[in-house]
């Protein structure tokens, strides 16, 4: 986690940054603090050869080249006759008349303690720093911090503070400071670092309390030899060490200093040298810190503001990583996050990183709404939030709606649905169980029936719905509907529990009044809401949809909104109507007046019961149906005309019959769009149908009726004698069931009127009439061409020609000789006749003519289908989805099929040795490259899967023409590439010509599970090939494959890994063998050794690998020891581990694996500890009083 201030600056690790805090971060200060304005140690040296009037010796100037300057000074020292000459020189050199003193002073503003005092340690001669304290804390503060080596405190001692010169100090009289000795030559750096230590003692005990920080300084001065070099010796014995960091320039990559400094145990922290003049983007950044730490608070709210203020998106890691570091651990900020969100992906950030707590967020996003109740961003924010927030977002969301009320419409309603929808309590289903055998007893409570009736009731359930943006949000209030805000919905809470209540309680007959009385109230309940929320809305009625059926019915599975409690009360009614018909007709006529349809549907159900409603009233109700209720009310209405249009006046089932001749044919006034078809006649002729049926299976149609039934019965989109239970619905589910047509119906059509029936059913309701003329392209492919052929109208017939190519395309199952004979010699003709059709028609059937190619694989119409392919989804973009994988895309496109067609051809002609088909062939090939089109990157997409074969049939073209395609740096490279890798299957031929597309493929792949598997695989296959057959090339190095496992992301090392376990069973060879002679060696030479490359997701594999190798089982646990990780997954398989002898043959080895993943820093538990532990004990009866054993059996899970 750091903190970063400009993208050129450094990026400063959270924990130092704390450290300035809290005062526990000393400088170390270098010669480059001062610089330009006094010279480097390199300059220092030819300017005191000028003052004393000498000339280097060749091992002086030796030494100043390889940066050793105190042993050029002490060499110089050494030759003098007086050697204070040279400490004279250099005393007057290091002085300045008037110094720049701007980036001392930053470092003085940091180098503080608690006590606000100076805590600052420096190698430099000169009393610049004295010069800026006395300028920043007054005069005189100078000559009380100064410290030269005599006078050193003691580090964490109650007076260690100042400006400690630990190499000495050069005289400067304004501030009254002396000279002291100087630690400048080799002598005096092998007394203060070595023989006597001063100076190495005192930085030792240093870091021991205080974090150090290294300015102006290259890892190669003295300093850092001397010191930091025997550094990380301490570092082993001493666990209380502080850090050590340097700041560093680099001219571009920030690898240039993890390199120069990692061998001296020191973090860098690296920033752009040459950005900004004089070193900007280092001090410019220091003095923000400076800022920070001086008043963090202020800061803090200040950079969070900035941050906040932005897009996520558009937010580096550094940005990310700030806002991680200023509220971590921290709960000051929140109202700053209420003032300045902007974008409400910085809250999933911050919940994500655990940066604020539940309730914390529920109140800053409940603020952050309330300041802009409107703001089409914030009720979609808080939508999202909702369930995970729950009651504290609802609660807080309340509070705010009443502190001033908000009176905007629709808005008030849609917030107060969200804080509703966060207050539905679903801990009452933890009763479930319990209230469900409380239901079965003999004895049942009222509380029980009300608290039973409450958990079948739906809840309003919200989501998001996309917003689009409002630009005059003023004048569009008024059009805004709550539905336009949120997406709304009455849902059960548990759709099985809710189900199980309604069935236990339809058994309860004995309390059917209570039942249908508390369940009145409730659909009454949710039906006002339902209209509050806009779920009914003047003709749209949600909840209607949601109940297929209002009597127990089984379209109704999979439906969780009111259906439950609905179809309780239509099952209870009847029991009251037993006992008590006028009050059940009570509730019958109240569920009539209750809003949306749901209430009137029930009420037409308990019509068809003569108990509740006898003939007379039954027959006033039919009078009276309005036309909502007869026409929209579909079901109901037929089941009730059904079951009792025999009891009523012929009267009134003529007049019924005359309503439905006359209503019907004015439904649906509604235009449809221009250019669709009209499905209105259709829709209108099913639905008086339908009702006229049902009055006919009463037997009492009149004759009129009838003769309209007959006309009705037959037409194309009527096409049979009687209704069936699924036409009752409008969405009827009947499971899996396979759509085919009917080949016969065309059997005894003649000819000419064969189309004009296929275009009819084309259009029918049932899909299994649309499938009716594909079906008869099958059976009679000559008779279904013959008529296609007798008529010039292309356009008209566009989609009967498509079925016939495509049945025409692929061979049935099981299909006979004479059959395929037929089948191909039809193809032939239809390429034949299709060659005088329009270029329009073969594009338009393109799709299905590259489909049919191959069975008459015709290379002029191989070019004009490719042409005719260059214009389809031109406009289509390739990107990809989330989880979508290109070569699906490209192997469900025509041009992609197309391309697999022509290599399938190829391999044909090169099987035949017909190099004259194979040179034309080839050519198309080239086709395929050249195209810069849509088509031609799908088709690409084939070459890419089939890379090896493509290389193999013409190896010139693709070295010109598909190298350059692969190695592109655009999105078209990285899929081709991703094609390649992750699909395909590399020859060593292949993966020698394509190894950069190759390298560059496996460290940009993001491939999981078993794609990352596979991934690895083809960069470690032909290592594991070369290995057994040393004399094959691959082309591809043992460091090669190595970096690229660096670079890869950790999916493609643990499938390496994978690889690996894999291998040591596959070879043709014992394991002890396998594991000595191959993968022993090929892990040595290809697995990153680094610590920063191991992981707990590799160590199974590695551990099941070692396992495999049998008798080499030790000597494999010694290998792969290093790189094994406790694992991180709470319950883990060691089926490897039981299944081996391991645990008898290596007790003591196999105690020392199982510590190594499942010991201190792993979850895991597991019966597979307790069995190996159990054989391991058993195997070496010792081996029970280890530690480790002891430890292990702690997470042994026994039953």
């Amino acid at each position: 986690m750091d903190i970063r201030f400009s993208h050129d600056g450094p990026a400063f690790p959270a924990e130092l940054v704390d450290d300035f805090i809290n005062g526990e971060v000393v400088f170390l200060c270098g010669a480059g603090v001062s610089a330009p304005q006094l010279p480097l140690f390199g300059e220092l040296l030819n300017l005191v050869h000028t003052e004393i009037g000498t000339e280097p010796t060749d091992g002086e100037t030796e030494a100043a080249v390889q940066g050793r300057f105190e042993e050029a000074f002490g060499s110089l020292e050494r030759r003098l006759a007086n050697p204070a000459l040279m400490f004279k020189a250099v005393s007057k050199l290091l002085k300045s008349a008037a110094p720049n003193l701007s980036n001392h002073k930053v470092l003085l503003r940091l180098a503080r303690n608690l006590n606000n005092e100076v805590c600052l340690i420096t190698t430099n001669f000169d009393t610049f720093f004295e010069r800026a304290l006395d300028e920043l804390d007054g005069a005189g503060s100078a000559a009380l911090a100064s410290h030269a080596p005599q006078s050193l405190p003691s580090p964490g001692g109650s007076n260690f503070s100042g400006v400690m010169h630990i190499h000495g100090r050069v005289s400067d009289e304004a501030l009254g400071l002396v000279n002291t000795p100087l630690v400048l030559t080799s002598a005096t750096y092998g007394d203060a670092y070595m023989r006597s230590g001063w100076a190495s003692r005192f930085l030792f005990d240093l870091l021991r309390c205080k974090t150090l920080v290294l300015i102006g300084y290259s890892a190669g001065d003295a300093p850092v030899r001397y010191f930091l070099n025997v550094l990380e010796a301490d570092r082993q014995r001493f666990s209380d060490i502080k850090s050590v960091y340097a700041f560093d320039g680099v001219d571009s990559h920030h690898a240039q200093a993890d390199k120069r400094w990692s061998g001296v145990a020191v973090t860098p922290l690296a920033f752009r040298k040459n950005s900004r003049p004089n070193y900007g983007a280092l001090w410019e950044d220091l003095a923000k810190l400076a800022s920070l730490v001086e008043s963090p608070k202020a800061m803090r709210r200040q950079r969070a503001t900035e941050l906040l203020s932005g897009s996520f998106e558009s937010a580096d890691d550094g940005a990310k990583s700030t806002i991680k570091w200023l509220f971590s651990g921290k709960n000051d900020l929140l109202d700053v996050v209420v003032k300045s969100l902007s974008d409400s992906q910085w809250l999933d950030f911050l919940f994500a990183e655990r940066l604020v707590s539940t309730n914390d967020l529920s109140w800053v996003l409940a603020s952050w709404c309330a300041s802009d109740w409107t703001d089409l961003k914030r009720i979609s924010a808080a939508v999202t939030w909702h369930k995970r927030l729950g009651a504290g977002l609802g609660l807080a969301l309340q509070r705010q709606l009443l502190s001033p009320p908000l009176a905007i419409e629709p808005f008030r309603q849609a917030w107060e649905a969200i804080a509703k929808a966060c207050l539905t309590k679903s801990d009452e289903l933890v009763e479930s169980a319990l209230l469900h055998q409380r239901l079965r007893s003999t004895r049942i409570k009222d509380a029980d029936l009300q608290l039973a009736i409450g958990q079948i009731r739906p809840v309003l359930t919200i989501r998001d719905r996309s917003i689009r943006d409002l630009t005059q949000k003023e004048n569009s209030q008024a059009l805004i509907r709550v539905a336009d805000l949120i997406s709304c919905e009455m849902r059960t809470q548990d759709g099985a529990h809710s189900e199980r209540l309604r069935t236990a309680l339809s058994n309860l007959t004995k309390y059917a009044e209570r039942i249908v009385s508390l369940g009145t109230v409730a659909l009454r309940s949710v039906l006002e809401e339902a209209r509050e929320m806009e779920l009914i809305y003047e003709n749209w009625d949600s909840l209607d949809i949601g109940v297929p059926s209002v009597d127990d019915h089984r379209q109704n599975e999979f439906h969780y909104g009111v259906v439950g409690l609905v179809v309780l009360l239509s099952t209870m009614l009847p029991e009251v109507g037993n006992r008590n018909a006028a009050e059940a007709k009570l509730y019958a006529e109240t569920w009539r007046k209750l809003p949306g349809r749901v209430g009137a549907r029930l009420w037409l159900s308990a019509l068809r019961n003569t108990t509740i409603y006898p003939t007379d009233a039954c027959e006033s109700a039919i009078r009276a149906l309005s036309s909502d209720e007869f026409w929209e009310m579909k079901r109901e209405v037929v089941l009730l005309l059904a079951s009792r249009s025999n009891e009523m006046p012929a009267s009134v089932i003529s007049m019924v019959c005359r309503r439905i001749l006359k209503e019907g044919p004015t439904l649906y006034p509604d235009a449809t769009k221009p250019g669709r078809r009209d499905w209105r006649p259709i829709a209108r002729d099913r639905e008086m149908w339908i009702r006229l049926k049902a009055i006919e299976r009463a037997g009492v149609l009149p004759k009129f009726a009838r003769d309209a039934v007959q006309k009705l019965d037959s037409k194309a989109h009527i096409a049979k004698s009687d209704y069936e239970e699924s036409d009752l619905f409008n969405v009827y589910t009947s499971g899996v069931t396979y759509v085919s047509g009917d080949a016969s119906v065309f059997v005894n059509v003649p000819p000419q009127d064969k189309l004009t029936k296929a275009l009819e059913q084309q259009s029918a309701w049932d899909p299994n009439v649309q499938r009716n003329w594909s079906a008869y392209c099958t059976s009679d492919p000559i008779g279904a061409f013959s008529s296609l052929s007798s008529s010039k109208a292309f356009s008209k017939n566009l989609a009967l020609w498509a079925d016939l190519i495509g049945a025409l395309s692929w061979a049935p199952q099981n299909e006979t000789t004479t059959s395929a004979e037929i089948r191909i010699s039809v193809a032939r003709r239809t390429f034949a006749y299709l060659k005088q059709a329009p270029a329009s028609i073969h594009r338009n059937l393109a799709n299905r003519l590259a489909d049919l190619w191959p069975n008459v694989p015709d290379l002029t119409w191989w070019d004009q289908i490719w042409d005719a392919l260059q214009h389809h989804d031109k406009d289509e973009s390739l990107q990809l989805e989330e989880g979508d994988r290109f070569y699906d895309r490209v192997i469900n496109r025509a041009p992609g099929r197309h391309a697999q067609h022509l290599l399938e051809q190829i391999d044909r002609a090169g099987a035949n040795k017909d190099t004259a088909l194979l040179g034309e062939l080839r050519k198309r090939l080239e086709t395929l490259l050249l195209a810069n089109s849509n088509a031609g990157w799908l088709a690409r997409g084939i070459l890419a899967r089939h890379a090896s074969f493509v290389l193999h049939i013409h190896y010139a073209i693709v070295r010109r023409l598909f190298l350059p395609w692969l190695m592109a740096d655009d999105t078209q490279g990285r899929l081709l590439r991703a094609t390649m890798l992750e699909v395909g299957s590399l020859s060593p031929q292949a993966t020698r010509t394509f190894k950069k597309a190759l390298l560059l493929a496996i460290s940009e792949s993001r491939a999981t599970g078993h794609s990352s598997d596979f991934v690895a695989a083809n960069l470690l296959r032909p290592v594991l090939s070369h290995a057994m057959q040393s004399s094959t090339s691959l082309g591809i190095t043992s460091n090669e494959v190595r970096q690229t496992l660096r670079l890869a992301s950790p999916t493609i090392r643990s499938g390496a890994a994978n690889f690996l376990r894999q291998a040591i069973n596959e070879v043709e060879m014992e394991p002890e063998s396998a594991w000595r002679t191959l993968i022993k060696p090929i892990f040595e030479q290809i697995w990153p050794q680094e610590k920063a490359f191991r992981h707990a997701d590799y160590t199974a594999d590695l551990a099941a690998t070692c396992v495999f190798a049998r008798a080499e089982f030790p000597d494999a646990l010694l290998t792969m020891k290093p790189y094994l990780l406790p694992i991180q997954d709470d319950f883990v398989n060691l089926q490897f581990i039981i299944d081996s002898k391991v645990p008898e043959n290596f007790p003591n080895e196999t105690l020392e694996l199982l510590w190594l993943m499942h010991g201190p820093g792993s979850p895991s538990q597991s019966v597979d500890i307790a069995d190996v532990l159990d054989r391991i004990k058993a195997a070496n009866k010792l081996t029970q009083y280890h530690r480790r054993f002891q430890w292990l059996e702690q997470r042994a899970v026994r039953y």
